[in-house]
């Protein structure tokens, strides 16, 4: 018995040892293009991240700094900006195999600019349609023409963000949404998903939503089914003023938007 003890030790130190030594035996920088490729394919924007931090502990890749190209018919500067982006993966195949399976997505603090131009359809309308993965998909003999890429991620999540939404050409204040967070718990653009948002008006008052969207429309993600129930506390979106003193009475309600 002692010495089978004594083997089973040996083992776990090995094991843990060979733990700690993954991230100098793996440079996460390796996997920069295939990850900013693969993104940009699914979002049909271009996609740069920042410097990439491996924790194995975590089964996470982390990078400094995240970058979504804006369509450019709206507008030349970044659809989205944020300090940083976690990738989780599945440990196991990158440390045997070196092979990248993303289970999650986290975005801090990201900065998102929403417009809506003069037909009505907005600055992420064509998110993902129409993609580089999606028409190599279509073309392959073997899936019927015009099948869309499943993407499909456990959970993806938003914290500490900033929406600025406008409109193309306007004279219009934006609407500025402060300490917005999101989730979407097993995202697939091909099936429905749970989904929950909340935010603070800058200016006052607050919003919270749940529900369900999906399946994600391929021409205009902006007409993707959802249905949630809205809560909504001391709003006030004339001209940006702060909401009325004292607070207004919260208002919820459920909707299904098609």
């Amino acid at each position: 018995m002692k010495r089978i003890v004594i083997i089973a030790g040996i083992v776990v130190v090995v094991l843990l040892g060979a733990v700690a030594a993954v991230p100098f035996l793996i440079d996460p920088n390796d996997f920069r293009p295939m990850l900013e490729s693969k993104l940009s394919d699914a979002l049909g924007r271009q996609v740069k991240m920042g410097n990439l931090g491996l924790s194995i502990l975590r089964g996470a890749v982390t990078a400094a700094d995240l970058s979504v190209a804006d369509d450019p018919a709206y507008s030349p500067r970044p659809f989205v900006q944020a300090k940083s982006l976690k990738v989780v993966v599945e440990l196991w195949p990158l440390i045997t195999s070196r092979q990248l399976i993303v289970t999650g997505l986290e975005i801090d603090q990201p900065q998102i600019v929403l417009i809506e131009g003069a037909n009505g359809e907005w600055n992420f309308s064509k998110l993902g349609g129409n993609t580089a993965a999606n028409k190599k998909q279509a073309e392959a003999p073997s899936e019927p023409p015009g099948k869309p890429l499943d993407l499909s991620v456990k959970l993806v999540k938003i914290t500490g963000g900033r929406f600025m939404l406008s409109r193309a050409g306007g004279h219009f204040q934006p609407l500025v949404l402060e300490q917005v967070k999101a989730e979407l718990r097993d995202f697939s653009n091909t099936s429905e998903f749970p989904f929950s948002f909340s935010t603070k008006v800058l200016g006052g008052g607050d919003i919270k939503l749940e529900g369900k969207a999906g399946p994600i429309n391929q021409d205009d993600v902006a007409t993707t089914a959802a249905g949630a129930s809205l809560k909504v506390t001391a709003l006030d979106l004339a001209d940006g003023h702060p909401a009325v003193e004292g607070g207004a009475p919260a208002v919820s309600l459920s909707f299904t938007a098609r």
